[in-house]
């Protein structure tokens, strides 16, 4: 299997260390500093503002073609925001069933069928493989369609390996019903041919006495005409 070259590069002792984060400056981070906003409709404003771009919609519309739940774009914007630093986690809460609705709304508008709402709760750590595929489509399209090729070869090996398989069947139960056919036997049996062959000799017997008596018959006549 090969590795790729990032994979080559990534160092597992590479990580933080426990405590880290007690050591760094304060505030170095968005999060960690008084938010941008703290209204509520502001935030929502500002979030219906940037869904409502046309390059935004197309990527929601796409990732709800893929079979990705409302509430997991949902979630995942508000996370954003709060990372950021734009809101804190309650104003965040607050606007995310909001979002959720403008989500809907962007997908129903794109017309797409079948729009996943929310999380499976018992499935949710599971994929099905159509859903693989669809997001292997989408995010990695050369690593789909190699996914297909493979697919395509292993069927038409299984459908020679079938017709192989059918062939030798049928040339088993042509050889089964060759044997199973009973041999011609000849219309006369054994002792039939034996009795007719005595018969043959006994009428070439017959046949044989009756010459010798004819030639009898005419030497007898011969010397009776010299006399």
């Amino acid at each position: 299997m090969a590795i790729k070259p990032t994979t080559q590069n990534f160092d597992p002792f590479a990580r933080a260390i426990p405590g880290q984060s007690f050591t760094d400056v304060p505030g170095l981070r968005p999060y960690e500093r008084p938010a941008l906003e703290s209204d509520p409709e502001k935030v929502y404003d500002v979030l219906e503002k940037e869904l409502s771009e046309e390059s935004t919609a197309k990527k929601i519309g796409d990732i709800l073609d893929v079979g990705v739940s409302a509430e997991t774009i949902s979630d995942t914007l508000m996370m954003k925001c709060f990372t950021e630093g734009v809101c804190t986690p309650d104003v965040a809460e607050i606007v995310k069933p909001f979002i959720f609705m403008s989500v809907l709304e962007i997908g129903a508008e794109q017309d797409i069928d079948d729009i996943v709402m929310f999380n499976d709760k018992e499935d949710s750590s599971e994929l099905t493989p159509e859903i693989k595929l669809q997001m292997m489509k989408k995010l990695n399209s050369e690593r789909f369609n190699d996914k297909m090729e493979s697919v395509e070869r292993a069927t038409k090996e299984q459908e020679e390996m079938n017709m192989m398989l059918e062939e030798g069947l049928n040339l088993d139960e042509d050889d089964e019903e060759m044997s199973s056919m009973p041999m011609e036997q000849s219309e006369e049996s054994f002792m039939d041919m034996f009795e007719r062959s005595e018969f043959d000799e006994q009428q070439e017997g017959m046949e044989l006495e009756e010459e010798e008596e004819e030639e009898i018959q005419l030497e007898e006549e011969e010397e009776e005409e010299m006399v």
